[in-house]
């Protein structure tokens, strides 16, 4: 039992590894990232390929799910059906298998805001625009609160 971290590579995910790792919190880490090196500890897991029954398994062995993964801001090159396949889908799976698994599911959502003349102004582009369909598509899970 342990953590298991999802997009344990980037920039929330490694800062989340380097304080469970700080805390000597028993973590598997996972990433799909070619960023790969910059974990330091615990068992390495690239998740990219993993069918529902596979996701299920590696669940089912740790007490909580934490998802910082998806698809950065800064690839503006990608389609929107890209960005809603990392960004949306794949937290939906993670959310609905956590929550049969009956695990703690943490998923760590950035929508990018920026002040513009003292106002609040959000992005509408396709990283947003996808982080906030894969928020609505938790919420329609049963139990997705809890």
């Amino acid at each position: 039992m342990g953590y298991l971290i999802f997009g344990a590579s980037g920039f929330l995910g490694s800062a989340i590894v380097d304080w469970l790792e700080n805390k000597q919190e028993k973590i598997t880490v996972s990433s799909n990232s070619q960023y790969l090196e910059k974990l330091n500890n615990g068992d390495l897991i690239n998740y990219s390929k993993f069918t529902d029954n596979e996701l299920e398994e590696l669940i089912s062995n740790h007490h909580t799910i934490i998802d910082a993964s998806g698809i950065s801001s800064n690839k503006k090159n990608f389609s929107l059906k890209r960005f809603i396949e990392s960004n949306a889908s794949w937290p939906y799976r993670l959310a609905k298998l956590s929550i049969k698994s009956k695990k703690r599911y943490i998923w760590l959502s950035t929508i990018h805001c920026e002040k513009y003349d003292n106002n609040i102004q959000v992005n509408i582009d396709n990283y947003s625009l996808s982080k906030y369909i894969g928020e609505l598509l938790i919420k329609t899970l049963p139990g997705w609160e809890k």
